[in-house]
């Protein structure tokens, strides 16, 4: 394996574990804030698709 190409391990098991920690926020967020959040997403792949495939080109 080399670096920085899939599989490779840039730090030990234990310096790794406080990022994989870190990943439960998730779990805690309320279901008004899951809306709140899947509302933004939608809007920003709106525009986004809006950009892309606009017809003033």
């Amino acid at each position: 394996m080399r670096p920085d190409k899939p599989g490779f391990a840039n730090r030990c098991p234990d310096c790794s574990s406080p990022e994989a920690e870190g990943d439960t926020d998730k779990a805690s967020m309320s279901a008004e804030e899951r809306k709140a959040l899947a509302e933004v997403n939608a809007e920003r792949r709106k525009v986004i698709r809006d950009l892309l495939y606009r017809k003033d080109r």
